[in-house]
């Protein structure tokens, strides 16, 4: 699933400099290195934004970095872990996130835009262990 989404990515990118390469009046050469530029931008800006997430769970507590920001919170900081539903267009499709939340009342119901104070994680089911080897709250799911 991952690669098909970089193909795609990919190819959508580089829609825009291929028209304006096949356009031009540049020698082949200038195009060709124009276009290999763009397509490895892409894909190094694709993988750091989009692949490079990681969410740690431990003792401690449970961290998310990724290349733009870092975020962690201690167990005896989390009021809740609910799962929540993330719709942010009226027309699309929601999708189902686990959230981990430091106030109350984020959990069980549909979200607009995901805060900047909890962490959310893809909702799977076998998520749900992991999280109750860490913390003794409710999992609200």
């Amino acid at each position: 699933m991952v690669l098909v989404l970089v193909i795609l990515f990919i190819f959508l990118i580089s829609i825009i400099p291929f028209i304006i390469i096949l356009t031009s009046g540049a020698s082949f050469f200038i195009k060709f290195v124009i276009m290999v530029t763009w397509l490895l931008l892409a894909i190094v800006y694709f993988y750091f934004i989009a692949l490079d997430r990681k969410i740690i769970l431990s003792d401690e507590g449970i961290m998310y970095t990724s290349l733009l920001r870092k975020y962690q919170m201690k167990w005896e900081e989390v009021e809740e872990i609910g799962v929540v539903n993330y719709g942010p267009y009226p027309v699309s499709t929601t999708a189902t996130f686990l959230c981990i939340s430091k106030e109350r009342g984020r959990a069980g119901r549909l979200i607009l835009n995901l805060s900047k104070d909890c962490i959310y994680i893809k909702y799977r089911k076998s998520l749900i262990p992991l999280l109750r080897k860490y913390w003794r709250g409710e999992i609200q799911t």
